[in-house]
């Protein structure tokens, strides 16, 4: 077999194992049912699930994020209601290019955090379109449902009763969603770059004007359908600061090295904002050009940029903005949002 097989099998099977005996809880049993593995990392896994109709709309198709509770740092929990921090911002988050929170269950092993699923997988048929789609939501009266009437707390604590062991044998591994797996596939052009690129500048921005930063943005944390809709994801290395206050040195390193700023390369304290900025420049190049426009971090440490294919000079303006390795004089998502490259062929910005 060969190793990228065995690896794909060997990935598959990382829900299959770890719930494999596990009781899960009891009322998340009655209402989902669990099917695929979506995606696996160091803080959990991922599983499609469809409502069973018990207490919710049959058939819908969701994704549940299995969390392990034992690897989840002291400072990764909120102090108003000890849910995990990326439960959390989902929950306070209203932005379609953010995925919806939905439900929060928790057992001894696991918090369960369930969500709206997006996208297709993408193979090289796959069909591009620029045209924007109206991203399909979960009615208010669902996430009403879920949340618990007899806590502040989502997480459904009250009447959660351990559940039968889940004994599924095996779970298959269902073909990526993300920015990643489409930029393996195909390339975009510009119009359709900037249609995916106003959609992620859009939502940081939402998050950031209310003090939330994600810390791991990247093309595998961005899950696009084949009309170009996006939604951010996995916000497990998620911060809330207050906005009322000046902002918060950030010491430790979150994210992937990658789409890391020079700072945090260079284990310096950092701002969470212009890191997060600086992943979106990684990103912007990679939807344009297919690639990062560094060969090495360092080459990200000095800035030494290039760009494997031709970019228009407004476009390569607004990545120069981007990738400052000076995290002051870097472009704010306010500024990124103004540029004038977003000015051709679209609309301005609509302010969420």
């Amino acid at each position: 077999m060969p190793s990228s097989s065995l690896a794909a099998e060997q990935h598959s099977e990382i829900a299959a194992r770890y719930l494999h005996g596990h009781t899960l809880d009891s009322i998340f049993l009655a209402e989902y049912q669990l099917r695929d593995e979506l995606g696996s990392g160091g803080f959990g896994f991922v599983c499609s699930a469809v409502q069973t109709g018990v207490g919710n709309v049959a058939g819908i198709e969701v994704a549940v994020k299995f969390i392990f509770k034992n690897r989840i740092n002291e400072h990764d929990y909120t102090e108003v209601n000890g849910e995990p921090v990326e439960s959390y911002v989902l929950r306070e988050c209203d932005h379609p290019g953010i995925i919806r929170f939905l439900a929060l269950f928790e057992d001894d092993q696991f918090f369960y955090l369930v969500q709206e699923i997006h996208g297709r997988p993408w193979s090289q048929n796959a069909a591009l379109g620029c045209e924007v789609a109206q991203a399909t939501s979960v009615p208010t009266l669902l996430q009403q449902h879920f949340l618990n009437p007899f806590s502040a707390s989502p997480i459904n604590h009250a009447m959660t009763l351990p559940g039968p062991l889940f004994e599924r044998p095996g779970m298959a591994r269902r073909a990526s969603y993300d920015l990643f797996e489409a930029v393996e596939h195909r390339t975009f052009d510009e119009d359709q770059a900037r249609h995916i690129f106003r959609q992620l500048v859009s939502a940081v921005q939402y998050m950031h004007a209310r003090g939330m930063y994600h810390r791991d943005l990247k093309d595998e944390n961005i899950v696009m359908d084949e009309h170009l809709v996006v939604k951010i994801i996995d916000f497990g290395s998620a911060v809330i600061e207050n906005r009322l206050l000046s902002p918060v040195l950030h010491s430790q390193f979150r994210g992937t090295t990658t789409y890391a700023a020079p700072e945090v390369l260079n284990g310096e304290s950092y701002h969470a904002g212009p890191a997060d900025v600086w992943a979106l420049g990684i990103i912007l190049s990679i939807v344009l050009t297919g690639t990062s426009p560094f060969e090495s971090t360092d080459h990200a440490r000095c800035g030494r940029m290039q760009f494997k294919v031709p970019v228009s000079l407004d476009a390569e303006h607004l990545l120069g903005r981007c990738l400052r390795v000076d995290a002051a004089r870097r472009a704010t998502i306010n500024e990124i949002a103004q540029h004038r490259w977003f000015r051709n062929g679209f609309a301005a910005m609509r302010p969420y």
